[in-house]
């Protein structure tokens, strides 16, 4: 069994803000510097699988949403391996314009964020957190903040308490790894919505239902990567027999053969 689920798992994010949409708002407001009215209507869109469903274990969990005529799509990215900006391309190209149809006017198209928070160190800076968009590249001159890329590398935010540093404490909540270190979170801060987000990561470590399912998810990546190690191995050996069998043809001793792909 799963030992304490921390919110940088990938199913315990997206509970997180599902169940509790309305951290969403103060969510994007803290780490993206966002101004919102207490009118901006918070929606989840339709988009990758149920929170509470493992139907597609794997399945890229993301939190797609729109707020205040604005999508957003935040994903959690915890294993380094294969990650690379041209996944966030990828998938922006069925995110931007969402909404858009043809005949519409281009006007109409919504101010797009892709949030990527990645367990993991990735950027070659110091900073925790880093946002692109297009710019000119000798100018530097922005050519429009319709799409925005934020990167937050949690392995570098700051342990230490910054007062009022919302940001930072947002990092700091979705990357605990603990109880203790929640409480201390919510002890340190005077936004009611980070307390109310570590009461609601506490929450989802205390639903026997929802364990069970980060339990069954946790398997199905370990079972997945297992699996995709075998099948590279299997084609490694195959390969390795081919090699062999046309050496052999070619008149080379196996002793010979043996030190070629050895060496290989």
């Amino acid at each position: 069994m799963t030992s304490f689920i921390s919110a940088s798992s990938d199913i315990a994010f997206k509970a997180l803000f599902v169940r509790n949409r309305n951290l969403l708002r103060p969510f994007f407001s803290d780490i993206l510097d966002i101004s919102f009215t207490e009118g901006d209507e918070v929606s989840i869109m339709s988009m990758g699988i149920p929170p509470d469903s493992v139907d597609g274990k794997l399945s890229r969990l993301d939190v797609l949403a729109k707020v205040g005529g604005r999508v957003f799509n935040i994903e959690i990215q915890t294993r380094k391996k294969g990650f690379t900006p041209k996944r966030t391309y990828y998938y922006l190209k069925s995110i931007f314009a969402y909404d858009f149809k043809s005949g519409d006017e281009y006007d109409l198209i919504e101010q797009t964020f892709a949030v990527n928070i990645l367990d993991f160190k990735y950027l070659d800076c110091e900073e925790y957190h880093s946002s692109f968009t297009f710019h000119e590249r000798t100018r530097k001159a922005e050519l429009s903040d319709d799409l925005i890329i934020y990167y937050f590398e949690l392995p570098k935010v700051p342990n230490e308490n910054v007062a009022g540093d919302r940001k930072q404490k947002w990092m700091q909540l979705i990357k605990a790894r603990n109880e203790e270190t929640l409480e201390m979170i919510k002890a340190n801060t005077d936004s009611a919505a980070i307390q109310e987000g570590v009461d609601a990561v506490l929450a989802l470590n205390a639903d026997p239902e929802f364990r069970e399912r980060a339990s069954m998810r946790e398997k199905a990546l370990f079972d997945y990567g297992n699996d995709m190690a075998c099948m590279k191995r299997e084609g490694r050996e195959e390969e390795r027999r081919k090699f062999a069998e046309n050496l052999r043809k070619n008149g080379f001793t196996e002793e010979q053969i043996r030190k070629l792909i050895e060496t290989e």
